[in-house]
């Protein structure tokens, strides 16, 4: 098999480029495979656009799939083009309750800002932040704009449906790894949308205040929120994190038992050179930031 390089930027001791014996990373993937399951991941140059190294091809290209939270920060974007940021608004999650919307953590995050919601993910947060603050439009024009398929019949969603639909809690709406992986790098690399041959397909106008919040926002996802698992591994480290669930779907049904599960690391934080995404559709039990922290350790010996 042909030797391929692979400049992976990442953080101290992961900036060198280096030629690595693809049979063995695959060898190593393998191993990963029996322990973990089939996943995927897509390692790329968020300022290039240059694919640096997919592993499970097809999956990362061809396979659609629900993509749970990864959508908050969209959705937060599109707010933003009709109403003005509101980063110290104070919101309580009250968990799971028999409301309008329950949050995924049971016994809530308490009263928090939006900082804190993204970094939780807080499902209760973003859906009273977001109400009335979001329309459909906005939120179908931004998707576009960032490389993402339109959202399909959203127009004949109730407000509450869409609201929901909005933060990832809705099985209708789908995406290709690689469309969000390269939709995530634009959100951080100054608002160019590339495609995976380097190319330019777009530009997005992200404000300053917006960018400084999504950016503040998955730094404390790692420091303390829903990436923490990976920060307690390795330490200091300049990077930012995104996590989501969403439903399996299975001929039109929703399978929540069986959940896909997303983690998006970008490198350094501030105009990263470095983006890996890590997908796996398993049940509840399986856990993707031991495969992640599996994958980064395998990725710094090459």
């Amino acid at each position: 098999m042909a030797r391929v390089k692979i400049s992976l930027l990442f953080f101290v001791c992961f900036l060198a480029a280096g030629v690595v014996r693809t049979e063995n990373l695959e060898t190593s993937l393998e191993t990963l495979t029996h322990t973990y399951g089939e996943f995927a991941f897509i390692v790329t140059n968020p300022q290039t656009g240059t694919p640096l190294f997919i592993y499970n091809k097809d999956f990362i290209l061809q396979r659609s799939l629900c993509p749970g939270s990864l959508l908050k920060p969209f959705a937060l974007v599109a707010s933003s083009r009709s109403y003005s940021l509101k980063p110290e608004t104070q919101i309580e999650c009250k968990g799971k309750t028999s409301g309008e919307i329950s949050c995924w953590l049971h016994e809530g995050h308490g009263k928090i800002n939006l900082i804190q919601a993204l970094a939780y993910s807080c499902n209760y947060y973003f859906y009273f932040y977001l109400k009335d603050r979001l329309n459909k439009t906005d939120f179908n024009t931004v998707l576009q704009e960032f490389g993402l398929p339109p959202f399909n019949g959203i127009d004949n969603m109730s407000p509450q449906e869409f609201y929901q639909a909005a933060i990832g809690l809705n099985s209708r709406y789908t995406v290709t790894p690689l469309e969000m992986v390269y939709a995530y790098n634009a959100l951080f690399n100054g608002g160019v949308v590339r495609n995976r041959l380097g190319e330019q397909t777009g530009r997005v106008f992200i404000t300053d205040d917006l960018r400084e919040v999504l950016f503040q926002g998955l730094r404390e996802c790692v420091l303390y929120g829903t990436g923490k698992k990976v920060y307690k591994e390795f330490g200091n480290i300049d990077l930012i994190i995104k996590t989501g669930t969403g439903a399996s779907v299975r001929n039109g049904v929703e399978i929540w038992y069986q959940k896909v599960r997303w983690i998006i690391i970008l490198s350094p934080g501030v105009d990263p050179s470095f983006s890996m995404l890590v997908v796996m559709e398993k049940k509840e039990t399986e856990d993707i930031h031991k495969l992640t922290i599996e994958l980064l350790r395998l990725l710094k010996t090459m």
